[in-house]
């Protein structure tokens, strides 16, 4: 199975709830503090400008599954684009 990497920072509220979904469903995620390193934080907006429609956005909890940025707890979306990623 595909790791995908999930975006956030230790105080976010949706964080916790976003990781504990991810391990429920049995996904492979690397957590990544985007406030821990600069070079984190780098990489997070890096990505983020890739995607039109976050464009100028902050918000976490962001996933990040092969090209698909997820930003929020959208299971069903989630879902569906790791399904997608992993059949690659």
């Amino acid at each position: 199975m595909k790791e995908i990497k999930l975006y956030g920072f230790a105080a976010c509220g949706d964080c916790p709830p976003a990781k504990e979904f991810l391990i429920k469903h049995n996904i492979p995620f690397n957590f990544v503090d985007i406030k821990e390193k600069d070079e984190n934080m780098k990489e997070f907006l890096t990505v983020r400008r890739a995607v039109p429609e976050y464009k100028g956005k902050y918000g976490v909890p962001a996933f990040l599954i092969g090209n698909e940025m997820i930003v929020g707890l959208d299971a069903e979306r989630v879902l569906k684009a790791y399904g997608e990623f992993n059949r690659q």
